[in-house]
């Protein structure tokens, strides 16, 4: 059995781990050697260094072709492609990508979407949430959160309009259902959660990682601490 997080929606908002037989990734999509921008494809193999050094997991990246299929933004899944990357696969839809670096000029947008799919890797990983899409994704925006703090010293300003385009981009129909994934609102809420928790945690000179944001995400949902929530 594999675990697959996969987009229901034309934004990048992933429908959480859904247990379920699975093949990997690049048999499911049209995976890409790179975006086309050797700028960005040298970047974002540097931001995948620092991605799995914070959240502790070390999934494969793939890109793939996002305009064969009709999910722009990117898949996570348990299911293993490498020996060297034993933690699973994240795919990133190169077009949505470039829409991203064409929207903010540079690439501080690209990182919100890469840790949410990591997060959902941790997720997978530790079954911190229980089988309900709403929890998975604002444990995955709060985790976000929390890293692009780690990793920036963008003001919030800059951030929070990023952030806002990408949960107002694509198919809302589902997205603005509280019993889907969570409102708009509410996902800005969680994002801009971790992002204050690990500020508070570095101005206090505390050294915290993945590990640490995935505690304060629970907390943050209402979640078990000591035991986690069985994802079946």
């Amino acid at each position: 059995m594999g675990i697959l997080c996969i987009m229901h929606t034309k934004a990048q908002h992933s429908g959480g781990c859904i247990s379920q037989e699975t093949s990997p990734i690049s048999k499911q999509i049209h995976v890409a050697k790179g975006t086309g921008n050797p700028q960005m494809d040298r970047w974002l193999d540097r931001e995948a260094t620092i991605l799995r050094g914070f959240f502790g997991v070390n999934p494969g990246l793939l890109l793939y072709n996002d305009s064969l299929v009709n999910n722009p933004g990117g898949y996570a899944s348990s299911v293993s492609e490498s020996a060297t990357y034993p933690d699973g696969t994240i795919a990133l839809g190169y077009n949505y990508l470039q829409n991203m670096y064409n929207y903010s000029g540079n690439f501080t947008m690209i990182p919100v979407v890469a840790a949410h799919e990591f997060a959902h890797i941790v997720d997978c990983t530790l079954k911190v949430t229980p089988a309900i899409p709403i929890y998975k994704e604002l444990y995955a925006d709060y985790m976000a959160g929390s890293f692009i703090a780690y990793s920036t010293n963008q003001s919030w300003i800059d951030i929070s309009r990023n952030f806002r385009w990408i949960v107002r981009i694509g198919d809302y129909a589902a997205i603005n259902d509280p019993d889907c994934h969570g409102t708009s609102l509410q996902r800005m809420a969680a994002f801009k959660s971790g992002y204050d928790w690990f500020k508070s945690q570095a101005q206090a000179g505390n050294k915290v990682l993945g590990k640490d944001a995935s505690g304060a995400a629970r907390g943050y949902l209402n979640l078990p601490e000591e035991k986690m929530v069985s994802n079946k």
